[in-house]
């Protein structure tokens, strides 16, 4: 059975992201090859907006593995001018 959590509400419930932000990480390291500032991005980014309220993260759960991950930004993009 497949399990899905969102780290916003795992911080809700009052549960220590930092083991599941480190596991996330080494599950997502690949992205690197096509987005080298992933980590970097990750960390100092998206993080932080999961506490302020901006970002969040879903995780698939099996078999107490995380199998999957999407991040979300839950503000709106600033529109880009065309010249």
């Amino acid at each position: 059975m497949i399990n899905y959590y969102s780290l916003s509400k795992l911080l809700e419930q009052g549960h220590d992201l930092e083991p599941i932000i480190n596991e996330i990480l080494l599950v997502t390291i690949s992205a690197k090859t096509t987005y080298p500032e992933y980590t970097d991005w990750f960390i100092n980014k998206h993080i932080p907006g999961i506490y302020l309220g901006t970002r969040d993260t879903i995780i698939a759960v099996h078999n107490n593995k995380i199998i999957g991950v999407s991040n979300i930004k839950r503000e709106k993009e600033k529109a880009q001018k065309s010249i």
